[in-house]
């Protein structure tokens, strides 16, 4: 596993087909963020990639990075770590918002492990089958 600062949080590859975010407590992301996340997946991961969400911090969302927080193109399942009532709710928001162009399969867990099993068994069987883009 390695592990990646960020100017919002950490992002640990797990390998070349998933990672784990961590946004740091208390960050508004921006869409500037938005951006600087979207340009590490595009580098470090392969397309039809999955990442797990960890809201174990508090942290918001500008409207404009709400309406870009999916990369379509690159990941193709996120699972969400929401081990809190309102990590939950935040989480139910943002995909409400996106309801109607979500372009990905995406799941909420509140148990730690059962996410990053769940999004293996989602990812992992395709691992040979794409190439990095």
């Amino acid at each position: 596993m390695q592990e990646f600062r960020l100017s919002f949080g950490v992002i640990r590859l797990m390998n070349h087909r998933i990672a784990e975010v961590i946004v740091d407590d208390g960050v508004e992301m921006t869409l500037e963020h938005i951006g600087e996340y979207h340009d590490f997946l595009i580098e470090h991961l392969e397309v039809g990639s999955g990442l797990l969400i960890n809201k174990s911090t508090s942290y918001t969302y500008s409207f404009e990075a709400q309406q870009h927080i999916f990369l379509p193109e690159r990941i193709k399942a996120y699972a969400v770590y929401t081990p809190s009532v309102s990590a939950k709710l935040a989480t139910d928001s943002v995909v409400m918002m996106q309801r109607k162009k979500l372009p990905v399969t995406l799941k909420t867990f509140e148990d730690y492990d059962e996410a990053m099993t769940w999004l293996k068994s989602v990812i992992q069987p395709d691992a040979d089958t794409n190439a990095k883009a």
